[in-house]
């Protein structure tokens, strides 16, 4: 798969995306969690930002493969950088995304087209790969229904939750090369209250394979702020 490496996001996506990440190790210095709190703060709040209805990003981009190289076990080879632009209709959970990819491999190439994205389908207008299928061919413009895979990766993004609904569940659990004696996965009081500001359901581990921080109190917040945490087997 293509690795983004480099993104410009709005500055709230950029605040839920370092709450869902800021806090979850248990040597964190805090200043990940205090740069968090003050860009949430200046921005009115937790509950100002579940209040937003409709966001617009602009961003650029840019790809590596990471499974090519021209030597073996050498540098990723660089694949293609690009524009975007989404408007996202959170309520409907409607998005629409702009793309411009410039393409240096596997040979210089444009794609530019538009993905259509709402709770019961998918949308391509425009060519978006070398690869057209039969419905893309006959269109003019040039058009095709996304893949059922394609589509559930696309509506993820348009399944978070909000102070009134909660969606989604944070999980936890051990990588296929993580060692279990020295690296567990971590929930503390702190994890528990970052799925809360993103509005998440509640939380999953991996049953004997995570480290919870003083059960007691993890278990007390979770219960303060209305999330679930549960211990699965894989």
């Amino acid at each position: 798969m293509l690795r983004r490496i480099a993104f410009v996001f709005s500055a709230f996506l950029s605040v839920l995306a370092l709450l869902s990440c800021a806090g979850t190790s248990s040597v964190s210095s805090g200043r990940e969690q205090d740069l968090v709190n003050r860009a949430i703060d200046a921005q009115g709040g937790v509950q100002a930002l579940s209040g937003i209805n409709t966001t617009n990003i602009k961003a650029t981009i840019k790809q590596w493969e990471p499974e090519q190289s021209d030597v073996p076990g050498g540098p990723m080879r660089f694949a293609n950088e690009g524009t975007y632009e989404v408007t996202q209709d959170r309520v409907a959970r409607a998005v629409r995304v702009d793309w411009v990819k410039n393409f240096a491999y596997p040979a210089p190439r444009t794609f530019t087209f538009s993905e259509i994205v709402t709770p019961d389908a998918g949308y391509v207008i425009g060519v978006d790969s070398n690869g057209r299928n039969a419905q893309s061919l006959q269109a003019n413009p040039p058009a095709h229904a996304m893949s059922g895979y394609r589509l559930a990766t696309s509506q993820r993004e348009s399944l978070r939750g909000t102070a009134d609904k909660k969606r989604g569940v944070l999980a936890k659990a051990l990588k296929p090369l993580q060692d279990a004696k020295t690296d567990m996965p971590v929930v503390g009081v702190q994890t528990v209250k970052n799925a809360a500001a993103v509005f998440l359901a509640g939380i999953a581990v991996e049953a004997g394979a995570a480290l919870i921080l003083d059960k007691a109190a993890v278990a007390a917040e979770a219960d303060r702020l209305g999330l679930f945490v549960i211990g699965m087997k894989p």
